[in-house]
C-alpha cells in the first residue's frame, strides 16, 4: 500500500451512516452530499458559470438549490 495504516487510522473517523442499515442508494447519496459530488444546482450552476442567485431549485422554484434546502426545507 502507498500509505501507512498505523498513522492514518488515528486520523480517520468512520462516519456513522456507514454502519447503519441503509439501502445502498441512500448510502451513496449521503456520500455524494458529503464530498460535493451531486447533481444539485449549487454545484452544477457553479460548473456552468450560473450566478448563485440564479441557481433555483427546479422542483419547487422557491429558493436556491443547495444541500440544506434539498434536505431540510424543500416541501417537494
Amino acid at each position: 500500500m502507498l500509505y501507512c495504516k498505523k498513522h492514518c487510522k488515528k486520523h480517520f473517523i468512520r462516519p456513522k451512516y456507514l454502519d447503519m442499515s441503509l439501502p445502498n442508494t441512500q448510502r451513496v447519496a449521503i456520500g455524494q452530499l458529503r464530498v460535493l459530488s451531486h447533481q444539485l444546482e449549487i454545484e452544477m450552476g457553479l460548473a456552468n458559470g450560473v450566478s448563485r442567485e440564479e441557481r433555483i431549485y427546479r422542483l419547487c422554484h422557491i429558493e436556491g438549490e443547495d444541500e440544506y434546502h434539498f434536505i431540510c426545507k424543500c416541501p417537494t
